[in-house]
């Protein structure tokens, strides 16, 4: 994986390196992380799925309503399904009704 960015951007691989260090902002590190958990894959399918809530509610993950064990992902489904359009960005729904959304 490192070679590619020498045939692509001309950058000598030499110059590249590679790190498991923990890199990332606060709401959308997976939780395991945090405790000793190892980097993968489903790692980064957390951190979008966060960022994807973040997109459809108009809500960041360090809001300070979400304190300690209370997170975006927890007031998600909390509400869901019965109380789904509370949680979600008004301005996505306005063209919509709600028979359109619970499709």
């Amino acid at each position: 994986i490192l070679a590619l960015p020498k045939y692509y951007l001309g950058i000598p691989t030499g110059s590249l390196t590679s790190t498991n260090a923990l890199k990332g902002s606060a709401g959308y590190i997976p939780p395991e992380y945090g405790m000793g958990g190892r980097l993968s894959t489903k790692g980064d399918v957390y951190s979008y799925g966060i960022l994807l809530l973040e997109l459809l509610t108009k809500r960041r993950p360090t809001e300070d309503m979400f304190v300690e064990e209370f997170n975006l992902q927890k007031w998600v489904a909390m509400n869901f399904p019965n109380k789904i359009m509370e949680v979600m960005d008004n301005s996505l729904l306005k063209d919509m009704n709600e028979s359109e959304i619970s499709k």
